[in-house]
């Protein structure tokens, strides 16, 4: 599934001001690696806990619950979404896939401009025209690269507009307030209810798994994992109105404890939809890095594992 790639970002000491002593020179021990499925511990270092409640706050204003994933386009990055709709979603980059922080702002959509006054350095992308309907920001504070997208600056509620300077301001106070180790002690493989433990994924598709994400927030469940050759490995289930039509025009498929089922198959990935019940979908999709090839017989067993937990 292609060439292995450099795992974490070049020096990991981020620039906080230094007021250390000799004790706190020493790298502290890690966070363990874990790949438990219940609910990560309260204390698990992820997007979500890193990021200062004021500011949170300040970028919730429905008050949802933020959800640790691996943000969705760019799962090289320890992230946080607020709620099941990703109006608002942050996090820190984990993982070196070879493309630089301009390249990560566009995938946002349009072409990213350098932006001023925002870390040590950070560029901006935005859809929609101006003013924009959608902003990607991404930024550098010291050694440490983050990532923030605003889909809620045209929410029909006025109530629910999280403006784009309201969405820089939060970036600047996350990326400003992260630990010194915060990537050594985020690495990990945790994910919470619903979502398949790691080692299981891992041998399902036969891969590594060097990062994962996920659990269950208002009755949808998400799963997200970065395979050591940066394959990615997204699993959801949810409740839809209309779940026929999302079984989209792939072929069809028999799978065990599903109502209907369809595959899209592509050299480089692979997609599955899955018909649970007659207001409930599930999803999986695997892609494989550059040059890269998915097969599909795994990807139908792991299909298989993640809906029979249903």
């Amino acid at each position: 599934m292609g060439t292995t790639a450099v795992l974490l970002l070049a020096g990991l000491l981020v620039g906080c001001a230094d007021t250390s002593s000799d004790d706190d020179d020493a790298s502290p021990e890690p966070a363990p690696q874990t790949s438990d499925a219940s609910q990560p511990p309260a204390s698990a270092l992820d997007a979500c806990s890193a990021a200062p409640e004021d500011a949170l706050a300040s970028i919730n204003p429905r008050d949802r619950e933020p959800v640790s994933t691996l943000l969705i386009g760019d799962l090289v990055f320890d992230g946080c979404t607020l709620g099941d709709v990703y109006s608002m979603s942050f996090g820190v980059r984990m993982v070196d896939d070879g493309r630089d922080l301009s390249e990560l702002v566009s995938v946002g959509g349009g072409e990213a401009a350098p932006l001023e006054g925002v870390g040590d350095e950070a560029f901006r992308s935005a859809m929609g025209g101006e003013p924009a309907v959608s902003v990607t920001v991404g930024a550098r504070f010291g050694d440490h690269e983050v990532i923030m997208r605003n889909d809620a600056m045209s929410n029909s509620n006025p109530e629910n507009v999280v403006t784009e300077q309201e969405s820089i301001d939060f970036l600047i106070a996350f990326g400003e307030s992260l630990p010194r180790y915060y990537m050594e002690q985020a690495m990990s493989t945790r994910v919470g209810e619903g979502c398949p433990v790691a080692d299981d994924v891992a041998e399902i598709l036969g891969i590594t798994v060097q990062l994962a994400r996920g659990g269950t927030a208002d009755d949808a469940v998400r799963c997200t994992y970065l395979g050591g050759d940066l394959t990615t490995v997204q699993l959801a289930r949810f409740e839809s109105s209309d779940p026929e039509t999302l079984l989209g025009e792939g072929d069809d498929l028999e799978l065990s404890g599903t109502e209907a089922a369809t595959i899209d198959e592509w050299p480089e990935s692979v997609e599955i939809h899955a018909q649970l019940s007659d207001n409930e979908m599930a999803t999986v999709r695997i892609g494989a890095p550059d040059d890269g090839e998915v097969d599909a017989d795994g990807v139908v067993d792991l299909a298989e594992e993640f809906t029979s937990s249903s």
